[in-house]
C-alpha cells in the first residue's frame, strides 16, 4: 500500500465524517422546529376543546423530546468513536509503511555504498599493479639510456669507472643493513662514479611516479650510525658525509 494511498483514505474519512455531523446538527434543529410547531399547534386545538393540556402531558413531551435528542447524540458520540479508531488504524499503517520505506531506503543506500566501496578497492589494487609494472619498466630502460649517458660524460679514457648496483658498506667491507618496520634491509644504489681513489656521484634512476622515501630514510640511518664506503675490485672507497645519493626521473638530471 503505498503512502500516496493511505493519505487519500485518510482525507475521505475526514471529509465524511464532517457531512455526517453537518446533517445530525441539520436533523436535530429540525427535528426542534417540528415539535415546537406540533405543541403549538395541539395547544391551539385544545383551546377549543375542554380537554386542556396538564403538567404531566407537558413534562412527558418534553422527556420524550430529551430522549430523541439523547439517543440522536449517543449515535453520533459512538459514530465519532468509530472514526476515531479507524483514524488511528490508518495512522499507525501509515506510519509502518512510511518506517519500512525509510529503513529499505537506508539498507539500500548502505549496500549500494559496500559494493561501490568493493568496486573502489578492486579497481586501486589494479592501478597499483599496472603502476608498478610500468615503474618496473621504464626504471630498467631509464637504467639503460642513464648507463649510456654516463658513459659518455664520464669516460673510462680519462680514467672515470662507473659501477652499477653497489651497495653501502662499513669499513670492513661489510653491507650495512637497518631496521625499518620488521625488516632489515642494506641500501643500494644505481651507480657509482668513481675516478681513482675518489667517488664522484652517486646516482639513483627511477620514474616520476615512484616513490623513494623508503630509500631515503634507509640511507639516513646508515649515514648517522657510522661511516660509509662502497666496494669495488676488494678495495674500499670512502662516500664524503656531505654527498648524498642522487635521486633522478629524468635524462635531463644526469
Amino acid at each position: 500500500m503505498s503512502l500516496r494511498y493511505i493519505k487519500r483514505i485518510t482525507k475521505f474519512f475526514y471529509i465524511l465524517t464532517s457531512i455526517v455531523i453537518l446533517f445530525l446538527y441539520i436533523d436535530i434543529s429540525l427535528a426542534k422546529s417540528k415539535r415546537i410547531k406540533t405543541s403549538s399547534k395541539s395547544v391551539y386545538k385544545s383551546s377549543f376543546t375542554k380537554n386542556l393540556p396538564t403538567k404531566s402531558t407537558k413534562s412527558y413531551f418534553k422527556s420524550s423530546f430529551n430522549k430523541i435528542n439523547k439517543n440522536k447524540l449517543y449515535k453520533l458520540r459512538n459514530s465519532l468513536y468509530k472514526f476515531k479508531d479507524k483514524f488511528k488504524k490508518g495512522k499507525e499503517i501509515f506510519n509502518k509503511v512510511k518506517q519500512s520505506k525509510t529503513s529499505f531506503i537506508k539498507l539500500k543506500k548502505a549496500i549500494i555504498d559496500k559494493k561501490l566501496n568493493n568496486l573502489n578497492k578492486a579497481q586501486n589494487k589494479i592501478l597499483k599493479k599496472e603502476i608498478l609494472k610500468n615503474n618496473r619498466i621504464m626504471g630498467k630502460m631509464l637504467e639503460k639510456l642513464t648507463y649510456k649517458l654516463l658513459r659518455i660524460k664520464y669516460p673510462e679514457e680519462k680514467g672515470y669507472k662507473i659501477l652499477r648496483e653497489v651497495y653501502l658498506v662499513d669499513k670492513n667491507g661489510k653491507k650495512i643493513t637497518v631496521k625499518i618496520g620488521n625488516k632489515k634491509e642494506g641500501r643500494r644504489v644505481d651507480f657509482a662514479v668513481i675516478k681513482g681513489n675518489k667517488l664522484i656521484r652517486l646516482i639513483e634512476v627511477t620514474t616520476k611516479t615512484a616513490n623513494k622515501k623508503y630509500q631515503i630514510l634507509k640511507e639516513r640511518k646508515i649515514r648517522k650510525l657510522r661511516d660509509v664506503y662502497i666496494k669495488f675490485k676488494n678495495k674500499l672507497i670512502k662516500v664524503p658525509k656531505n654527498m648524498k645519493i642522487e635521486i633522478v626521473r629524468e635524462l635531463e638530471g644526469i
